[in-house]
């Protein structure tokens, strides 16, 4: 059978190529057998992050390198027919920026705070660790941005990267019932969330991450359940 080379597999291959490296010494630096190296490399088997973690420690890339295997694994995670659009996306952006569009987009600074995990983490919403600018036409009254890190909202259809920011309106909390299905920044137990909440068959609250891997936390005492925003927009690959 004859595996496409994926994003990862192909930033692998020119890696060790570059540095001459052999998959056993790959292995020995990550504590990951052979034959799982050489999976990642030929694009059979898609890496973990467990293993991508393990793979930046071992090895003094640079924060664009890390950048880049980030959004290598991504791309490959992100089902087919949604990279096709994605693709055209970002080629339809290039041809309009390569026009010299010139209409002025006007701009406001909102509160970032974070960061929050979108794995199990904390978010101190009483501190701000910066402004961020966004679009004059996504702003409203009290809306803040949190910086997200962590994998635990990248998923196989819908994801938050690792890397983004999320703009969360608190004047969009409502009742639970409407919150269903909506991603939100959550407090329960004083930790932070970004997280789907979705309702079971019980009527037991769940906080739910896109990465599938990831467990779902249930909520038992709904009483402590804060949503401090509902997300409403994320931004990808800004400058800090």
């Amino acid at each position: 059978m004859i595996f496409l080379k994926t994003n990862f597999g192909k930033f692998l291959i020119e890696f060790m190529e570059k540095n001459d490296y052999k998959l056993e010494y790959i292995s020995n630096k990550t504590k990951t057998p052979v034959p799982t190296i050489g999976h990642y490399r030929t694009g059979r088997r898609l890496p973990k992050d467990d293993f991508i973690e393990k793979f930046i420690k071992a090895f003094n890339f640079t924060e664009q390198e890390k950048k880049n295997i980030h959004d290598a694994v991504l791309r490959d995670r992100i089902p087919p027919e949604i990279l096709d659009k994605l693709e055209r996306f970002e080629r339809y952006s290039k041809i309009e920026n390569a026009k010299g569009n010139a209409r002025r987009i006007e701009t406001v600074k909102v509160p970032l705070y974070g960061t929050a995990s979108a794995g199990p983490g904390y978010l101190n919403l009483d501190i701000e660790l910066k402004e961020f600018v966004i679009p004059k036409e996504d702003y409203r009254e009290g809306r803040f941005t949190v910086k997200v890190e962590g994998n635990s909202m990248t998923g196989p259809i819908k994801s938050i990267p690792c890397g983004s920011v999320a703009l969360a309106d608190p004047n969009m909390c409502a009742d639970i019932e409407e919150l269903v299905g909506k991603v939100c920044v959550f407090t329960y137990n004083d930790e932070t969330f970004i997280k789907q909440l979705t309702v079971d068959r019980q009527n037991l609250i769940h906080l739910v991450s896109f990465n599938p891997e990831e467990q779902d936390i249930i909520v038992l005492n709904p009483k402590v359940l804060k949503c401090n925003g509902r997300v409403v927009k994320t931004y990808y690959e800004q400058r800090w």
